[in-house]
């Protein structure tokens, strides 16, 4: 077949329209020809002529996308990716594509395609058996000499007015958010859903200060609310964003050695369906005003603030001077968030606080509350040293403006002095302080919650993952997790071009259904997810839960007597040291336990103590549980970043929009004889703590006598094998973090004595599967 050469059919009855030529039903028995589509769409048969001679039903089916109006720049690799494109957007052919096609086939593809053809035409989103599919045209907002004119996603920067003024100059704080926007939707073709990421290094990163002098600084000044700011004028959104430049949103961060808003590409999966992105700093960061405060709950007001925003509920302006106020026209008001770790926390707050237009997040490894993170039942992670402080000196990028810095500079010092003072005031116990940065009050509302966990996350504890999902859940609101074997992990990442399963499905395609069912009100069966989904081990398989936490607890006793721990000669400087313990001589007690059966939830050691080493700030205790068997088995091991991953498929997973494919990636295991299932830590000082932190707040002055603990172990789901045992474990080590070694000095001679009489241990196991 040689392109271009149009023969008279003579026995062919056409119409000609304004539309073009309509195929008569007749014709429907004959064979497709290369003449036949140069007849009806000369310029879709010449370009698809270019990458086959075939006349199949799958070159019907590409001539069909063509046809409908998908360029060539949508489409990538000849055949796999068109017939990718043809799938996601309804236009894949009934019977084998590899088939001899007839008119009528083809006809009936191009029938398929009048969603496709009308959605490309209109310049709104099409979703296809509920999701949405990638038709947008896309251009890198990294390319050098970017510029908004020529681009399909317009790229700019506005400025959301918050409720406070936690710089108390007297004004309310504006934080600086950057938006990607499909150029479709600024045109006013349709409104577009955002998806919301608030990240505090986003902006760049400041630099960490270590010693704070302290102040009499006001925190409660903080709260006041000035105020608004009366517009001086309205904005058009295109025209603000024609006069942008690439330099507000993408910059060098010489601290962090990269660029800021380094996640810009984050999802560009997601702005080819037609979401828009937004991501914003908070306050105290690069280009905002206020204070950054380790996710206090100011911080997370101003991220409230951003949100209503999208819905016209909130005031935002064109830049911090000219008092011009823009408004969201493109938006649906339609707000869905994500976000891991800090990011991550931020989802989960926003979650539980009832925002109207908040539809569903999809969070990994987000720490619920700060206290839990930074401490364990008032034992604290970073000794002697203030984490409140240090990081949020480390997330104010404002210090990267000098002008500015020299401004400002003594108010945010005096913060933080402050915040040391009354982060310290109490050696790791519970106070007001830390209760600003909880987010265990849910307020029930409409907002789904979907959680990404990994059970081997030592940044994170997956005990966070479980008291935000009871949270959800007992407000009656829609909460999934995906319980995942690896560390701090995203289970599908732009930037790195990967993507994992989760029970067969890549998670950028869960997470394009999650945000089509919640965003575009898709007809998808997410919903019918269940509630837990959990991997194995081994990473073999996937099993799902109706709940967590309805294990039934089963006792097991310790022998008699009485034993005396002291801080053994162990080099725990690392992640390794822990695994070892079964094998220690000394400066651990070890008990074997023969229960097997899925732990379904949070254990708990009962243990009776005394200490002489009074007068320390702090008397550690910490308990681990092993799975131990006499072969090798394998496992993902604890980290604390990223787990190691395996390539399953080299640039197998499709994203569309012209994009490059995503490699599909698996955790990596490793062989051994023992693996830790579970931990927990407390200070002998909190005789009556939980997990809850309120039970954290008074300190017992300790007599020397014998006190009654509960030290919780991290909640997990996990299946014990038939013939592997359990192993429980008491130190006065540390538990083994990324800083065990700041515990050094604290547990230098330190000793207890367990009244072994007087103690126990329960494991959650689930009565049945679930």
């Amino acid at each position: 077949m040689k392109a271009g050469i149009i023969l008279a059919i003579a026995a062919a009855a056409v119409v000609i329209s304004a539309a073009g030529i309509i195929l008569i039903h007749s014709e429907g028995d004959r064979d497709l020809t290369w003449q036949y589509m140069e007849q009806y769409n000369p310029d879709a048969a010449e370009l698809l002529s270019r990458y086959t001679d075939d006349l199949t039903l799958q070159t019907a089916s590409h001539f069909a996308l063509l046809d409908a109006g998908v360029t060539e720049s949508l489409l990538g690799d000849y055949p796999s990716y068109w017939n990718c494109m043809a799938e996601a957007c309804g236009v894949s052919p009934d019977g084998d594509q590899d088939s001899k096609a007839t008119v009528e086939d083809l006809k009936a593809l191009i029938d398929k395609a009048e969603p496709l053809k009308a959605a490309i035409g209109e310049g709104k989103p099409l979703v296809v058996d509920g999701l949405a599919a990638p038709i947008f045209e896309f251009t890198d907002g990294k390319a050098e000499e970017y510029s908004n004119a020529d681009s399909t996603i317009m790229r700019f920067c506005v400025y959301v007015e918050t409720e406070h003024d936690m710089d108390l100059d007297g004004k309310r704080d504006l934080v600086k958010v950057f938006l990607q926007v499909p150029r479709s939707a600024m045109e006013g073709n349709y409104k577009a859903p955002v998806i919301y990421e608030g990240r505090v290094y986003s902006a760049g990163t400041g630099e960490i200060v270590y010693d704070y002098e302290s102040s009499e600084f006001d925190v409660d000044a903080m709260y006041s609310s000035p105020d608004p700011r009366t517009p001086a004028g309205e904005a058009d959104p295109m025209e603000h964003a024609l006069s942008s430049r690439q330099s507000e949103w993408y910059y060098e961060d010489a601290r962090g050695e990269k660029m800021a808003y380094d996640r810009i590409d984050a999802f560009d999966d997601l702005l080819v369906r037609g979401y828009a992105f937004a991501t914003s700093s908070g306050t105290g960061t690069w280009g905002s005003e206020g204070i950054q405060t380790c996710q206090s709950d100011l911080e997370m007001e101003a991220h409230r603030s951003v949100i209503e925003w999208f819905a016209g509920d909130a005031v935002a302006y064109t830049d911090r001077t000219g008092n011009v106020a823009i408004a969201a026209d493109w938006c649906s008001g339609d707000v869905g968030m994500i976000g891991k770790s800090y990011a991550g926390c931020t989802c989960i707050s926003m979650a539980g606080m009832g925002i109207d237009n908040l539809r569903a997040v999809y969070e990994y490894s987000g720490m619920n509350g700060m206290y839990n993170y930074v401490n364990s039942q008032g034992c604290y992670i970073y000794a002697e040293t203030p984490y409140l402080p240090e990081f949020a000196s480390l997330y104010t990028s404002i210090i990267n403006d000098e002008e500015e810095w020299d401004e400002v500079s003594e108010i945010h010092l005096a913060y933080f002095g402050k915040l040391k003072e009354l982060e310290m005031a109490n050696n790791g116990d519970f106070n007001s302080e830390w209760a600003k940065r909880e987010s265990t009050d849910v307020v029930p509302s409409g907002t789904a919650v979907m959680i990404c966990q990994g059970l081997n996350d030592y940044n994170v504890m997956a005990d966070g993952a479980y008291s935000s999902y009871r949270g959800f859940i007992d407000a009656g609101m829609d909460a999934k997790v995906i319980l995942h074997q690896g560390g701090h992990d995203y289970l599908s990442d732009a930037k790195g071009h990967y993507d994992m399963l989760v029970d067969g499905t890549r998670n950028s395609v869960l997470v394009n259904k999650w945000f089509s069912h919640y965003l575009f009100g898709a007809d998808n069966d997410v919903t019918e997810m269940p509630r837990i989904t959990m991997q194995s081990a081994d990473c073999s398989s996937w099993t799902s839960y109706d709940d967590w936490g309805n294990g039934v607890m089963r006792d097991y006793e310790f022998p008699s007597g009485t034993v005396a721990l002291a801080r053994s000669d162990l080099d725990y400087d690392g992640f390794d040291y822990a695994e070892q313990i079964v094998d220690l001589d000394s400066g651990a007690y070890l008990m074997d336990i023969n229960g097997t059966g899925l732990i379904d939830g949070r254990g708990v050691f009962h243990l009776r103590i005394r200490t002489d080493d009074l007068g320390r700030d702090l008397l550690p205790v910490s308990v681990y549980l092993f799975d131990v068997s006499d072969e090798e088995f394998e496992f993902v091991d604890y980290t604390p970043g990223e787990a190691d991953k395996i390539t399953v498929g080299e640039g197998t997973s499709w994203i569309g929009g012209g994009l490059r494919n995503y490699d599909i990636l698996g955790f990596e295991t490793k062989t051994n004889d023992t693996k830790i299932v579970s931990y927990g830590f407390a200070d002998l000082y909190n005789p009556d703590s939980t997990r809850d932190p309120t039970t954290c707040a008074e300190r017992t002055e300790l007599d020397g006598g014998w006190y009654d603990y509960n030290v919780y172990l991290n909640s997990t789901l996990y299946e014990v094998r038939e013939g592997h045992h359990l192993v429980a474990a008491i130190t006065p080590l540390p538990i083994a973090t990324f800083v065990a070694d700041q515990m050094e000095e604290e547990i230098e001679d330190y000793s207890f004595t367990i009244d072994l009489d007087g103690s126990w241990v329960s494991i959650p196991f689930s009565p049945s599967r679930l």
